[in-house]
């Protein structure tokens, strides 16, 4: 049995983040990672707020809203395969290091961002 599909929510107006949004979208052959901006109506809607600074990818999976380096761990889960693996041997590591983690690259992540749009995220993969 399938699991119910998950709303993964990203920074919409970072480069980097745009890109790892299609990173996802290229991988998810089973269709279950729907993807939106935490700038959208569907963020709005899920009540996320809308602040300057988006520093967390948000993921809900029914009504649990899980951010952080624990919504990468269950994004990459989701995607199946190989990265299923990856996912589930992420978990292991303590919290504190993963959330550690996590932030320094959230800090960061406007450093590694380009101008360019991702032109493989489709109204399929998009939940706007």
């Amino acid at each position: 049995m399938n699991p119910a599909p998950v709303i993964v929510l990203f920074d919409g107006e970072c480069g980097f983040c745009q890109r790892m949004a299609c990173w996802v979208a290229e991988r998810d052959w089973t269709g279950q990672i729907l993807l939106g901006t935490l700038q959208g109506e569907v963020a709005a809607v899920l009540g996320e707020k809308r602040s300057a600074e988006h520093r967390s990818v948000v993921l809900w999976e029914g009504s649990r809203r899980i951010e952080g380096a624990e919504a990468v761990w269950l994004i990459l889960q989701r995607i199946g395969g190989f990265w299923s693996w990856v996912g589930l041997i992420g978990t292991i590591f303590p919290k504190a290091w993963a959330n550690f983690g996590y932030r320094w690259v959230a800090r960061h992540r406007h450093r590694w961002q380009k101008d360019s749009e991702c032109k493989l995220l489709s109204l399929y993969h998009l939940a706007e």
